[in-house]
């Protein structure tokens, strides 16, 4: 036999083996905790399946799904777009963790030597696109930076705001006191950090 059901009389377990007991590929039914246990592997769900929650209790808002069925990381390229031209880079590395329909990215870049316009600044290559319902808007914050956003602490723009718009997969920066975006003119970018973290809707 290749594969066999076992049930231990000690513990009440019921165990589904496969390649004769040999390894610790298995899938364990616990009689003591009620719980599945999976040896060495992972449980493939199909696409658009998931962990169904629906029997937990629920907020008092409005829920729309208690389906648990993306999870995700890995790494993406993150360039700046509008606003700025960089010739190189020292630092160009962005990471990623999508939760359901929730991403959550670190945007990590520094230029060799870069020239501004006078038009938005803009950071692309975002490994996902913005939802376009309303109210679905995303943001985030400076973690660190030397000067990228000049050095004189009374400008407005010395305190940046990361946002992305419905429907679009690239940041922006806005200031706080009257929402308008940063340009590539209000910024010094040649090899100076411009590092932050961003959430936003899928």
């Amino acid at each position: 036999y290749e594969s066999y059901i076992n049930h231990s009389n000690s513990t009440n377990d019921l165990t589904f083996y496969v390649n004769q007991g040999n390894n610790s590929r298995y899938l364990r039914l616990k009689s003591s905790t009620g719980n599945a246990e999976i040896g060495a592997g992972n449980l493939v769900l199909g696409s658009g399946y998931g962990v169904d929650f629906s029997a937990t209790g629920n907020s008092n808002g409005s829920t729309n799904s208690e389906l648990f069925d993306d999870y995700e990381e890995g790494q993406f390229t993150p360039s700046f777009g509008g606003g700025i031209s960089a010739s190189s880079y020292y630092n160009q590395y962005g990471f990623y963790t999508k939760i359901g329909r929730e991403v959550f990215l670190y945007v990590y870049l520094r230029a060799n030597s870069a020239t501004t316009s006078s038009a938005n600044v803009t950071i692309t290559n975002l490994p996902y696109t913005c939802n376009s319902t309303t109210g679905h808007e995303g943001g985030g914050y400076i973690t660190y930076t030397n000067g990228f956003f000049g050095t004189t602490v009374d400008n407005e723009h010395f305190h940046p705001m990361p946002w992305i718009s419905l429907g679009t997969s690239y940041a922006v920066f806005h200031t706080p006191a009257d929402g308008n975006n940063i340009t590539g003119s209000d910024t010094v970018p040649g090899n100076k950090y411009c590092i932050f973290h961003m959430r936003y809707v899928n």
